[in-house]
């Protein structure tokens, strides 16, 4: 029975160390978990203030390309206004008529006489669209 009196207390006092060792090494491991946590918490702020950056400047991005789709629209309506009007006045001058009649017989290979007589074009006129269109001058 002495041996049991002398092994008991022994055993409870391992008990103890190692039940405190547990305890201490839980401790650590929770004291970690912290801390990952912590980090992740930091990371997830980081993120999200990232992200809401990132939703502003595609709002600006949108909000540019808006406006951009719309000037190019306008551009597009003047430019097809301007190709109209230039149209109209084209077909109103009667010498600009005459001219494209001109450069026409001129390419078609016509020679000077004939475009002379045919557009109403005097002499110098007419050589300097031979010149102009890089035809050889024909009598």
């Amino acid at each position: 029975m002495n041996w049991i009196n002398f092994i008991a207390p022994v055993v409870a006092v391992v008990c103890a160390l190692v039940l405190i060792s547990s305890i201490r090494i839980y401790q650590r491991k929770v004291t970690a978990q912290q801390q990952k946590l912590s980090s992740f918490e930091l990371l997830t702020k980081r993120v999200v203030k990232s992200n809401e950056s990132l939703n502003k400047q595609l709002v600006e991005v949108h909000a540019a390309n808006y406006a951009m789709a719309h000037r190019i629209a306008d551009l597009e309506s003047m430019v097809e206004q301007t190709m109209n009007r230039q149209n109209e006045i084209v077909t109103q001058d009667p010498d600009s008529k005459l001219y494209s009649r001109a450069v026409k017989m001129v390419e078609l290979g016509a020679d000077i006489e004939e475009v002379m007589r045919e557009c109403e074009l005097p002499r110098a006129e007419a050589q300097l669209l031979y010149t102009l269109h890089g035809k050889p001058l024909t009598k």
